[in-house]
């Protein structure tokens, strides 16, 4: 899996072919509920399904994209 911020208020879960027993609805209901419970509101969330995981230029693997800081 990993964690793409698109934009200041919206990510992207980039799943791996998931497990058959993977429900989205209630993921994402799971998802939103954590950033209520640490007092943030609440993204838009989305998942999008991939067949190979994200790398840098370098092959690198990143988990967790956050958006470019600005100046």
């Amino acid at each position: 899996w990993q964690v793409v911020q698109e934009r200041e208020d919206a990510i992207t879960f980039l799943i791996l072919g998931p497990r058959p027993e993977f429900k989205e609805s209630e993921f994402l209901k799971r998802m939103s509920a954590e950033f209520v419970k640490q007092g943030a509101k609440p993204p838009i969330l989305k998942v999008e399904y991939i067949t190979e995981l994200r790398r840098t230029k370098v092959g690198k693997l990143i988990t967790i994209q956050a958006l470019p800081k600005t100046k």
